[in-house]
């Protein structure tokens, strides 16, 4: 037999978190808060918890409409049009980061001219492109309008990947858990 404690025990013994395991532990929680103290709480963790949906929606739609690009997508070269490099606030590193905005135009393989629309955020270096330059791109072949430029396409569909899931995992599972919670003991409490 195993001396090590359960998880629900290790997890009991952390102040805020025992709150999450049982109703019944919630409950004993807000009945030793006062009820605007709950309240308050109740409603903030019901905003973050929208927050993390509508931030993994933003970043699920993003990732399924970039990730067939990269795996699937056919390689051509577009020309410039217009782009535009602004400089962002400097990461908690001190490092500069980089918004590329980016409008294009390639041929595909049908021979049908396209424009195509970019951006790549959070970029390390400053990319300066020019009017009339070429740049490497990504399309579909199926629907050669859904487009996008190759640059920075591969690191950013590999951070939506590991990013997407412990989005949804650590602060949204544990939002959803304190929420459900909160609703309960609302409807229970009148």
């Amino acid at each position: 037999m195993s001396s090590r404690p359960h998880i629900a025990d290790r997890v009991a013994g952390v102040p805020g978190l025992r709150s999450l395991l049982t109703q019944e532990a919630f409950n004993a929680d807000a009945a030793r808060r006062s009820r605007w103290t709950t309240h308050i709480a109740g409603i903030l963790v019901l905003i973050v918890l929208a927050g993390v949906l509508l931030a993994a929606g933003l970043f699920g739609y993003k990732l399924a409409q970039e990730a067939p690009l990269l795996w699937f997508g056919t390689p051509a070269n577009g020309i410039v049009e217009e782009a535009r490099l602004s400089s962002l606030p400097r990461s908690k590193s001190g490092y500069g980061r980089y918004r590329l905005d980016v409008r294009y135009r390639f041929v595909a393989a049908d021979g049908q001219s396209y424009a195509g629309t970019a951006q790549r955020s959070d970029l390390t270096e400053p990319i300066r492109l020019e009017h009339g330059q070429r740049i490497a791109i990504r399309y579909s072949a199926r629907d050669p309008s859904h487009s996008t430029i190759e640059q920075n396409l591969k690191s950013d569909v590999v951070a939506m990947l590991i990013f997407l899931p412990f989005l949804i995992i650590v602060p949204g599972s544990i939002s959803l858990m304190h929420s459900w919670r909160y609703l309960r003991w609302l409807r229970a409490a009148g």
